[in-house]
């Protein structure tokens, strides 16, 4: 599997999901290597593209968080991208340290 490092931020929407456990097929935490071995967490969000969501792109959260629903967030700290296949498209998983409100990004 090939991670990369990125420092492109990703735009995301809340689902106003609760943050969720990644875990394998045995029910056990997904750990992330490239972060140390940590687990991660579903966001409950969706990648906002350029033609609205855009459903090849998964983002996990090394926090977890409750992004509310409806809210504009972005992806923040270290960031890493998989890409993978999934039958005939190629889709992409991020993990990143933490998100935070797109209105907190704008005051920095």
């Amino acid at each position: 599997m090939s991670v990369l490092t990125v420092t492109s931020k990703f735009q995301l929407i809340g689902f106003g999901a609760e943050p969720k456990p990644r875990t394998d097929q045995d029910g056990n935490p997904k750990l992330f290597e490239p972060a140390g071995g940590k687990p991660t967490y579903a966001t409950g969000g969706g990648v906002i593209g350029k033609n609205g969501l855009d459903k090849s792109v998964t983002v996990a959260t090394l926090q977890p968080v409750r992004l509310e629903s409806g809210k504009r967030y972005q992806t923040a700290g270290q960031t890493w991208v998989t890409p993978w296949i999934s039958g005939r498209f190629i889709a992409y998983s991020v993990v990143c340290e933490r998100v935070e409100p797109v209105e907190a990004q704008a005051k920095q």
